[in-house]
């Protein structure tokens, strides 16, 4: 399978998104940078961005089946009651909510 791991800094922490694209077909692009490109025989890399992302902005396309994996900080995600293991999520849905994090 081809991968693509993003870390988004944000005012509640970090959250780690990675995008899993379908064994040996299709690809996945990234909307910051059009030479990164999953399944092209590149070299595993990391690379850093100081690129500002808003809030439900696009971040990646799949060309060819996908499936994203979220992971939060601990106790920084509320998953919403609707939420069942095994579920379909589809682009949009609403999965749960960020904790606001405390202040000193």
């Amino acid at each position: 399978s081809s991968d693509l791991v993003s870390y988004l800094d944000t005012p509640n922490g970090q959250i780690g998104i990675v995008k899993v694209g379908a064994f040996n077909v299709g690809c996945i692009s990234t909307t910051f940078d059009n030479r990164l490109i999953s399944n092209r025989n590149q070299e595993k890399t990391h690379k850093t961005y100081a690129h500002p992302i808003e809030k439900g902005q696009h971040l990646a396309s799949f060309h060819l089946g996908s499936t994203v994996v979220l992971l939060f900080q601990k106790d920084m995600m509320f998953p919403v009651d609707s939420l069942h293991k095994n579920q379909k999520i589809r682009y949009g849905m609403r999965i749960g909510s960020l904790i606001s994090p405390v202040t000193k």
